[in-house]
């Protein structure tokens, strides 16, 4: 009777499981449909409907999600990069002084790579992209908050100023909401 009694109780959890599962992947590809769109300098953002638009000063456009703690932030912002350097001697500096800025310590495992694939869906948005770099890694934030960290750091052939899109969460977080930060950068598309 004992393991009528598990086996049984196994198929029903194992059941809800499968159910539960089906409906959340198909939720990623119904939101899509119901994304807000935001312009921002020349470009549409789509984000997912949870996430409330927070006040940003002139370039930049950033995020709260409205589900759990509201941990969840995520900005899209034009950065000013030193005339007398190339982009690519200036990424570091550039990425010191966000991860500073925000009291940020990167954990050793943490991955930086240069992006040479595109990985933007917009074909028009692609044709203006020279580079896209990507830090994405958890790490450490005013000494004793645990987050994730998600950067793109995006250089456009005819713009001398780069989009940083990052967000930044507590870890577990970043599982959830990381999907749809993707998302939103990679539909990034022009402005008509």
């Amino acid at each position: 009777m004992g393991t009528f009694f598990v086996t049984v109780l196994f198929i029903i959890i194992l059941g809800f499981l499968l159910t539960a599962l089906k409906y959340l992947g198909q939720e990623k590809h119904l939101s899509q449909s119901y994304y807000n769109h935001f312009n921002f300098s020349s470009l549409i953002i789509s984000v997912p409907p949870w996430w409330q638009k927070t006040g940003d000063p002139i370039g930049r456009l950033g995020f709260r999600s409205l589900i759990g703690t509201r941990e969840f932030i995520c900005e899209f912002q034009l950065q000013k990069i030193v005339p007398s350097r190339e982009f690519q001697t200036n990424f570091p500096f550039m990425l010191g002084d966000f991860l500073d800025s925000h009291h940020i310590v990167m954990d050793p495992d943490s991955v930086l790579e240069n992006r040479k694939e595109i990985i933007i869906s917009d074909q028009k948005l692609n044709q203006r992209i020279q580079s896209i770099y990507r830090l994405e890694g958890k790490g450490t934030l005013k000494k004793e908050k645990r987050i994730y960290l998600d950067c793109f750091l995006i250089k456009y052939t005819d713009l001398p100023t780069p989009l940083l899109c990052y967000a930044i969460s507590p870890v577990l977080m970043g599982g959830l909401e990381g999907p749809y930060f993707e998302k939103a950068v990679f539909h990034m598309a022009v402005a008509e």
